[in-house]
């Protein structure tokens, strides 16, 4: 499977601020050639926490038409898979992930909470069980592999980013840093040494500036 993660920050590498309301850090032209991305792929990933706070459809035919018709003409569905990870289950089966775009829709969780969780969801998203012991980036690739998904667009939070970085199972990764400063928020680190990544090129839309990093050289 290809991994590609993607973040936005602001300038003291916050992905978001301490309210209770989302903050749209990165500019409109940054958000277009997100989505853009998007659509290339067979499934985008956020947590559950991104799913509470932040309520994204992740769909890609609601507001682009065009690159729901660019993925028809390669042979794909409309919108890509929808996927999110949880450990207590706490998720709405209202919100905009479950409920809005065409794209398949699978809840991952521990093995223990499998059974809940489907009773909770019923039919809008498909339930997937994951050891609870096994490193969590490693198993989220191996039960998506095991889906049929070859290319994943990781974006977060800070948790999910943090694992996938940790255990070195991103290929890509795309950041997005805007001139902005927050008070407070969330952010992702690393488990272990300091990485230093390389720069494959960089990108100003609007007034956001775009890494493009190797995360394998």
């Amino acid at each position: 499977m290809f991994v590609q993660l993607s973040a936005a920050v602001s300038l003291n590498g916050c992905l978001d601020d301490a309210s209770d309301s989302r903050l749209a850090i990165s500019s409109p032209e940054d958000m277009a050639a997100v989505y853009a991305m998007r659509a290339r792929f067979d499934a985008i990933l956020v947590g559950a926490e991104t799913v509470r706070r932040d309520n994204p459809s992740l769909s890609i035919s609601d507001r682009f038409p065009a690159l729901a018709k660019e993925r028809r003409g390669k042979g794909m569905p409309n919108d890509p898979a929808k996927v999110t990870v949880t450990r207590s289950g706490d998720l709405d089966p209202e919100a905009k992930f479950f409920t809005t775009g065409s794209g398949e829709r699978y809840v991952l969780c521990p093995v223990e909470q499998a059974g809940t969780i489907k009773q909770k969801l019923g039919d809008r998203a498909s339930v997937l069980p994951i050891p609870a012991d096994a490193p969590l980036a490693a198993s989220i690739v191996q039960t998506l592999s095991d889906q049929g998904i070859g290319g994943l667009f990781v974006e977060g939070g800070g948790e999910i980013l943090s694992t996938f970085l940790s255990e070195g199972l991103g290929d890509k990764m795309r950041i997005a840093v805007a001139p902005v400063v927050t008070a407070g928020g969330a952010r992702f680190d690393l488990a272990g040494a300091t990485r230093r990544y390389k720069v494959e090129e960089t990108e100003r839309l609007g007034d956001t500036l775009v890494f493009y990093l190797d995360l394998k050289a």
